[in-house]
């Protein structure tokens, strides 16, 4: 006897009874012997005219050819499964009753005795999934038409156990069989209705909306058309039931029509993000994702979705007079929905009040509908700061709006009775926001800092910002620490002595004490408070886990990084942390998947290709080594710390002579300009020049370069550490012993 599987992949099986054991018989795609049999097992009694089956599967050939092919065929069929398996005649050819077995009946036969979950787990996929006779036109028609049908009862049967389940208390297994139909029929309302009805009635609220955008995307894609007005209703009800918990704020638009307000529009989002993440108790996306926003089309639906938020506020900056006119509007993501709207008229110099009411009236509004959603009133007044004093209403939805007509006074984070900015300041503090997002704008992110701090010397946040400028300045060698360490020191220092509460400058002063002063319990103790500080914020908890993994803490590494992931999602500083993370612990595979994807997003992100290419060598995959660090090397943008990775994966490799030029190019340039000695440390050890690695490492020691951190863990210097003077080095750094 056989076992004939035709949903899904086509398999035979020999039954051997008597052993009640199965063995598998091979099984040729496309042989129209195989087509022959299967057609033969699902006729009703198991036979074929023959005049039917030369008519089917030799349409193109002549009478007598067509009879020879299909002889031919039917002897293959006795050769390979048995002379007792099938009947011919002069007039019918069949298989013999009881000889073959089909999963094809067994499901028709449990549809028709009402046993659906027998049926669903006989429905391993399609009739002949994948099974093509280009030259039998009709044998195909006939498997279209099977497959069809056998769809049809999957689905109904399907849905009939799915319904089984719900009633009978088991609505888990009823939402899985649910979504093993959906995957059937993506732009079927009826199925697609139903899942979400069973996921609202088990409270699961957002698998429910989630569910109605992929048949909402499905309708889209396949049909060109919406969902129909009663799963939009359906949706729509669960939306508004649904708690916002997280929110992101798309960069403002600017509209005034003159490029310079580029940097108040970018600093207000700034304002916005910050004041949310100390008010809104959910997550609040960090600006470095929402900024790769800036200048696109991309429709809500998809913003919500890619930033993985309930809601979005996106808003406009315009001329009014000598003044602006800010417009906001808060956004639910799935249902669309519009919950909240606020138009402002204010100078520049009352953005920050603005944005931080701004951010309370939100927050409020959120908190105002989740209580209406628990209790069915409002439960009482809502609470947002008091608006100063000369300040009246514009227009507003759901919280009031102003319209400053005197100062209004500007508070750090976490400082509400810190002093007001006079006229300029906070211009200039929302253009160094504005440029401090890119290394480009770097110097006139400082310029500007300071041109604020001119005028305004006792403003916490502009510390914080200067100090965090001179971090990355650090971090990139853009100058040497003899020159970077004072001023860093001085504005990080001062950020924290004018907000003790101020998380950025938390952070800022861990960073000194690791990249300067390679105080470790110092650097740790700043960074966990500045995380803790600004727990909402992803740049305080990449700073962590990027100080926890460069100390061997790759676990706690790990959760930093989910937590910064969490606020960044879309952001390539982030991703990279978590990438170099997984480099320093030696698990180059995942490192390197999680730059794939970061690249994907960000092709030009340069440290990126260059630690793809240090995984590859790693991972004695020389020839992808070489590609990604030639690539590297082709786009370091005169950055010689890239180039020195880049080289150190080319040794690595096995091309220390290719790399040799690009290393002599490395020499000169520090003879020119500052260069960490540990990246020329790093190249050297990649190339295997070892007393060379080790004469720049101990540079590094005497000239305090910031990079000391990050040798305890380096994958390129363990050829050297059972060297005395490797570990002379590291005993001078004294760096804490591991837990």
């Amino acid at each position: 006897m056989y076992e004939l599987s035709l949903l899904g992949t086509v398999r035979l099986h020999r039954v051997d009874a008597g052993a009640g054991s199965a063995s598998a018989i091979r099984v040729e795609a496309q042989a129209k012997p195989l087509a022959v049999f299967l057609y033969l097992a699902l006729q009703p009694g198991g036979g074929c005219r023959r005049d039917s089956l030369l008519a089917i599967f030799w349409p193109e050939s002549d009478g007598r050819r067509a009879r020879n092919s299909l002889s031919k065929t039917l002897g293959r069929l006795r050769s390979r499964l048995g002379a007792d398996v099938m009947y011919a005649d002069s007039q019918e050819v069949g298989i013999v009753p009881g000889a073959v077995r089909t999963d094809v009946d067994s499901m028709r036969m449990a549809v028709r005795h009402g046993d659906w979950a027998e049926a669903r787990d006989l429905y391993a996929g399609d009739f002949l999934e994948g099974f093509h006779l280009a030259d039998a036109p009709a044998f195909e028609r006939w498997v279209a038409g099977v497959r069809n049908e056998l769809r049809r009862t999957a689905i109904h049967s399907f849905m009939q156990l799915a319904e089984g389940q719900a009633a009978s208390g088991k609505p888990r297994a009823a939402v899985e069989t649910l979504r093993q139909t959906q995957r059937m029929v993506p732009a079927d309302e009826s199925v697609a209705h139903r899942l979400i009805e069973v996921l609202r009635d088990l409270g699961a609220s957002h698998e429910a909306l989630a569910a109605y955008r992929e048949v909402a995307d499905a309708l889209r894609s396949e049909v060109g058309a919406p969902p129909s007005a009663a799963l939009r209703s359906l949706a729509e009800s669960i939306g508004r039931a649904v708690p916002i918990d997280s929110l992101a704020v798309v960069p403002w638009a600017n509209l005034t029509g003159d490029t310079d307000h580029e940097s108040v529009a970018d600093g207000f989002t700034d304002l916005m993000i910050t004041e949310l993440a100390l008010l809104f108790p959910g997550r609040v996306i960090s600006r470095q994702s929402v900024l790769q926003l800036r200048a696109s089309d991309t429709p809500l639906r998809d913003v919500g979705r890619l930033l993985r938020v309930d809601a979005v506020i996106e808003g406009s900056i315009a001329r009014f007079g000598e003044g602006l006119t800010l417009t906001a509007q808060l956004l639910r993501v799935e249902p669309e929905g519009h919950l909240w709207a606020e138009r402002v008229r204010a100078s520049i110099e009352d953005l920050p009040s603005v944005a931080r009411r701004m951010a309370a009236a939100v927050t409020d509004c959120i908190e105002s509908l989740q209580n209406v959603k628990r209790t069915g009133h409002t439960g009482g007044p809502q609470t947002r700061p008091e608006a100063p004093a000369g300040l009246q209403v514009v227009h507003g939805s759901s919280a009031p709006s102003v319209r400053p007509t005197g100062p209004a006074s500007i508070s750090p984070a976490g400082n509400a009775d810190a002093e007001r900015l006079p006229a300029g300041a906070c211009e200039a503090y929302l253009r160094a926001r504005h440029f401090s997002n890119t290394l480009s704008g770097l110097e006139r992110a400082e310029t500007s800092y300071r041109e604020c701090l001119e005028i305004a010397p006792g403003h916490a946040p502009s510390w914080a910002g200067l100090a965090s400028t001179y971090a990355v300045e650090t971090m990139f060698a853009v100058r040497s620490p003899a020159e970077l360490f004072p001023s860093f020191r001085k504005a990080a220092e001062r950020a924290v002595a004018l907000d003790p509460l101020h998380g950025e400058a938390w952070a800022s002063l861990g960073l000194y004490r690791m990249l300067a002063d390679r105080d470790w319990a110092g650097a740790e103790e700043a960074l966990r408070r500045g995380a803790q500080l600004a727990a909402g914020q992803a740049e305080a908890h990449r700073h962590l886990a990027f100080f926890l993994a460069a100390m061997g803490r790759f676990n706690e590494a790990a959760a930093e990084c989910v937590r910064a992931r969490d606020r960044d999602p879309i952001g390539p500083a982030t991703a990279f942390t978590a990438a170099w993370s997984l480099y320093k612990a030696g698990r180059h595979a995942e490192s390197n998947g999680i730059l794939a994807d970061l690249l994907a997003m960000h092709p030009y992100f340069v440290l990126a290709t260059t630690y793809r290419a240090l995984n590859f060598a790693l991972l004695d995959r020389a020839d992808d080594a070489v590609l990604e660090a030639t690539k590297s090397m082709q786009t370091t943008a005169g950055s010689p710390e890239v180039l020195a990775l880049a080289i150190a994966a080319l040794g690595r490799a096995g091309q220390a002579r290719t790399a040799e030029p690009a290393l002599a190019r490395l020499m000169q340039t520090e003879r020119e300009r500052y260069v960490d000695p540990w990246a020329i440390a790093i190249a050297c050890a990649g190339m295997g020049r070892d007393d060379e690695a080790l004469h720049w490492l101990r540079r590094m020691y005497d000239e305090r370069s910031p990079s000391a951190f990050c040798i305890r863990h380096d994958p390129l210097l363990d050829g050297l550490r059972s060297d005395a003077r490797f570990r002379n080095i590291e005993r001078r750094l004294a760096f804490p012993r591991p837990a």
